[in-house]
C-alpha cells in the first residue's frame, strides 16, 4: 500500500509540473514577440519640415493608423467684427488614405472652409456637408467642426482656410480675444515583412504646437511627441510680428535675456541662412510688410 501511494504522489507531482509547464508555454505565445514602438525625427522644428515617423513591432504587412492631433492652439479673432481666420498653406495630401479634421471652441454657428487649390484659381467656399466635407456642431460648447474623410484627393492645396465668427466675450470688443483651434490629421501606412514602417511627412500647412502621434493596428500601439513652432515666431507666442524682429537684433546684439533658451533659433533663422544674425531680422521685416513672399526656416 505504501508504495501505491508512493506511486500516485509521483504521478500527482509529475502532473502538476506538466501544468506549470503548459501555463509558461501559453503565457509566453499569448504575449507580443516584442513592444511596438514609435519614433519622431526631428521631434523638434518648425512648420513646413519635413519629419519622418518610423514605427516597430507591429504585425507583417499590415495596415496601421497613424493620428497625430495638437489642441489649444490660439487664433486671434478681428476686434472690429469679431471675425477669425486660420489658414493652412501649401498643405500636401501626399496620398489619399488621409483625413483630417478640425474643431474651433468658443465659435458662432457659421464656420466656413475656403479651399484654393492653385494660385490662379478662384476659391471654393464650403458651408455645408459637401465635396467630403462634413460638418458638425456642439451648441453647449459653442464648438464648430469640419471633418474631410478618406479618401482625400492628393496634392498641395495652396490654401485652405477656416473662418467663422466668434462668440460674445468680455473683451473691450465684445467678442472673445481667441478661439481654440483643435486639428487632428489621420493616415493609412502599410508595414514591411518584419513589422515596421517609414513615413516622410510634409508638414507645410500643419498648424504650430504640440502633437501627440499615434500608430495603431488595432492590437498594440505606440506613441510619440512632435512639437512644431512658426517660421519667425522668434519669441514663441505663437504670432508672428514686429517684435520677434526686436527679438532676433537683440540676440544678434548679444543683450541678456535674449538667448538660445529663451528664443526659438530654428524659428528666427528665416532667411534659409545658417546661423541667426541681424540679416534675419531684416528679411522678417520685409516679410511682415510683404517685400518678401516666403520664409526659409531650416
Amino acid at each position: 500500500m505504501m508504495k501505491k501511494k508512493g506511486i500516485r504522489k509521483g504521478r500527482g507531482m509529475r502532473m502538476k509540473q506538466t501544468a506549470i509547464v503548459a501555463l509558461i508555454l501559453v503565457a509566453f505565445i499569448a504575449a507580443p514577440a516584442s513592444a511596438a514602438t514609435l519614433t519622431v525625427t526631428p521631434d523638434s522644428t518648425t512648420s513646413g519640415a519635413l519629419v519622418t515617423i518610423e514605427g516597430t513591432g507591429f504585425g507583417a504587412d499590415e495596415e496601421v493608423t497613424l493620428t497625430s492631433t495638437v489642441t489649444g492652439f490660439k487664433i486671434p479673432v478681428s476686434p472690429g467684427d469679431g471675425k477669425y481666420a486660420y489658414s493652412l498653406v501649401d498643405f500636401n495630401i501626399s496620398q489619399e488614405n488621409t483625413s483630417f479634421s478640425l474643431s474651433v471652441r468658443e465659435v458662432e454657428d457659421d464656420m466656413e472652409i475656403k479651399v484654393k487649390r492653385f494660385w490662379w484659381t478662384p476659391y471654393w467656399t464650403i458651408d455645408e456637408d459637401e465635396l467630403g466635407f462634413t460638418f458638425t456642431r456642439d451648441d453647449a460648447t459653442n464648438t464648430s467642426a469640419v471633418t474631410r474623410g478618406m479618401p482625400t484627393p492628393t496634392g498641395v492645396y495652396c490654401v485652405v482656410t477656416v473662418t467663422g465668427t466668434a462668440v460674445a466675450g468680455n473683451s473691450p470688443t465684445g467678442y472673445v480675444q481667441n478661439v481654440t483651434l483643435n486639428a487632428t490629421i489621420t493616415k493609412k501606412v502599410k508595414t514591411n515583412a518584419t513589422g515596421g514602417f517609414k513615413e516622410v511627412i510634409d508638414t507645410h500647412g500643419v498648424p504650430a504646437g504640440t502633437y501627440i502621434i499615434n500608430a495603431t493596428n488595432g492590437t498594440v500601439s505606440a506613441e510619440a511627441t512632435l512639437t512644431l513652432s512658426l517660421c519667425g515666431d522668434a519669441n514663441k507666442d505663437g504670432d508672428v510680428g514686429a517684435y520677434d524682429c526686436v527679438c532676433i537684433a537683440r540676440y544678434e546684439a548679444g543683450i541678456p535675456g535674449y538667448d538660445a533658451e529663451t528664443l526659438n533659433l530654428n524659428a528666427a533663422n528665416v532667411n534659409g541662412i545658417d546661423g541667426v544674425t541681424i540679416e534675419d531680422a531684416r528679411y522678417l521685416a520685409r516679410y511682415l510688410v510683404g517685400l518678401e513672399t516666403e520664409l526659409h526656416c531650416p
